[in-house]
């Protein structure tokens, strides 16, 4: 039975998209899981390649007309057969244990709304992503971006918000708070999204 229901979209880039996938195959997540690939009108090859590995678990959607990263995820989600969403952008590499901190951290809470996790770039090793935070005239921060990874310490702390990047979900909290505001196109959605969350009363949390 699907547990976990990874969600990806994709525009172009299909070497990315490629190593992505590679990555995934190679640190799977440890409960049953499925992939929904929302391919969002790719010219580059992607959408023929997302028909070669199209499987019962691995199922695929050709949009007809460009919708952006929400209303992608939002259609994702709407098809996903398991009880956890895990939205993943299909730029990321994903390394050995990296699901097991997010989903201990959302099943021992029930107060946490969203799990995200430390990020880091590909090119400079330094963090791109470890929380986001409001500094005092209400603008969006990325906590200890730029910096090295062991300035991180702990198994998490709880944040204002977290990327889409790579996150966990329950199906039920996305679908009932209404998935993405799709006024936000491509970017600040997430953030909408879990400052609605915070407003229902659950925090969110960086594993």
């Amino acid at each position: 039975m699907t547990q976990l229901s990874i969600i990806t979209a994709t525009f172009n880039n299909l070497e990315l998209t490629k190593a992505y996938w590679e990555s995934l195959i190679n640190n799977q997540p440890s409960l049953p899981w499925e992939i929904i690939w929302i391919d969002d009108c790719s010219t580059d090859g992607t959408r023929e390649w997302l028909k070669s590995i199209e499987s019962e678990n691995c199922r695929v959607i050709l949009n007809t007309k460009n919708l952006g990263f929400s209303a992608n995820n939002n259609l994702g989600a709407h098809h996903a057969k398991g009880e956890i969403l895990c939205l993943l952008n299909n730029d990321i590499i994903l390394i050995t244990g990296w699901f097991e901190p997010m989903l201990r951290a959302l099943s021992q809470n029930e107060a946490v709304g969203i799990v995200g996790n430390v990020q880091l770039r590909v090119d400079t090793q330094r963090v791109d992503h470890a929380g986001i935070w409001f500094d005092l005239v209400g603008l969006p921060n990325h906590a200890y971006q730029r910096r090295t990874a062991d300035c991180i310490k702990g198994a998490g702390r709880h944040y204002s918000a977290v990327t889409a990047a790579c996150w966990l979900i329950k199906k039920e909290r996305f679908i009932s708070c209404g998935g993405f505001d799709t006024v936000y196109r491509n970017g600040y959605e997430d953030i909408d999204l879990c400052l609605r969350l915070n407003k229902a009363g659950y925090q969110h949390w960086v594993a």
